[in-house]
Formats: structure tokens, sequence, C-alpha cells
């Protein structure tokens, strides 16, 4: 992808596929959904294992989902501001993991899940969060969304934004600059 040169590779050997908002999916999904090529149709050579079929995803990792796609703008900004200094400090990770729990009881409260997140659930949603990955290219949107959130919900992100910044017990000068842009940016959308 780098080098913007064609590859090959043995279909059973990827791990993963990151996508640009740095979601990892699995294989079978991706050639699946993405490509519409379904693998299990494939016919198996000497060298490749017999496929399995996968069990369908629990409730609590299906919740997950939904609540990692609902949150994504929020969580790829904090986490971009987390991994601005090359390092995701655990402490960091701490922080959004508590404004996604948060964010998510919030949307409990206001009717737009089913049911209460259990741990499992939030078991679920840490995992995937520890495994996002913003790539610069959909900032932007996320943060035209963010923007435009309600107060009501931008404030606990606006708190979460500063307490990952805090969180390293580092605050280099670029991240000061960053936090007062986006103050002037949520000013602007709002005189608007």
């Amino acid at each position: 992808h780098e080098r913007n040169a064609m590859r090959s590779f043995r279909c059973d050997r990827i791990a993963w596929f990151l996508e640009p908002d740095g979601e990892a999916i699995r294989p079978d999904a991706f050639f699946r959904d993405i490509l519409d090529i379904d693998l299990a149709t494939l016919p198996v050579t000497e060298t490749q294992a017999p496929r399995t079929d996968r069990p369908t995803p629990s409730a609590a990792l299906d919740t997950a989902r939904k609540l990692r796609e609902k949150l994504r703008p929020a969580l790829s900004l904090l986490l971009a501001a987390a991994r601005s200094d090359d390092e995701l400090h655990p402490e960091e990770l701490e922080v959004i993991y508590c404004y996604a729990e948060d964010a998510a009881m919030a949307l409990a409260d206001a009717g737009q899940l089913p049911d209460f997140p259990t741990v499992e659930v939030f078991d679920h949603l840490n995992r995937s969060i520890a495994k996002m990955r913003p790539q610069a290219h959909t900032m932007i949107s996320h943060l035209k969304k963010v923007l435009n959130m309600p107060q009501a919900e931008y404030q606990p992100f606006a708190a979460a934004l500063q307490a990952v910044i805090d969180a390293d017990g580092h605050v280099a000068l670029g991240e000061e600059l960053f936090l007062a842009d986006l103050a002037q940016l949520r000013a602007r959308v709002l005189a608007q």
C-alpha cells in the first residue's frame, strides 16, 4: 500500500484487513462484505486447512459494534489526541474507555439502545477501541460530526479530550494549540 505496488497474498494467510479509519476486519468478513466473495465456496488446496463455520457474533459483541459506530467520531479524535506523541499510554486509553462507557450509558438512558450495556458489552467495546487506528483522511468528517454535537454530548467529549491530553503527565504545546483551535471551531459552529 505504501509503495502503491501490486502484491499477491494467499487469502488463508491474511490475519486482518485494516480499514482507513483503523478498524480491523477479519479476512472472511472482508471478502464476503467488501468484495462479495465467499471464501467457503472456493476450492480447498492441499496446503489449506479445511474451513470451519464461525459462530454468529453474540448479542454483546453486536451491541458493542453498534456502540463503537455511534461513538466513532469522538473516539477517533480522542485516540488521535492520545497517539499524537506516537505512544498510546495506558492512562490515556483508560480515559477513553471511561468516556465510551459513560457515553454508552447516556445513550441507554436516552433510549437509543435496546438495553443497558453489560460488562460483556463494555469488554468487547474496550477491546475494539484499543484496536482502532484513526487515519488522517477520516478525521475531517469526524471533526465535523463532533463539532456539531449537541452541548450535552460535546461537554463530556471536551472533558475527556482534556483528560486524555493530561493523562500522560506531559502537555505539549501542540496539544494546547489543538485544544484552543477546537474550542475556536466549536464557537464558530455554535455561532452559525
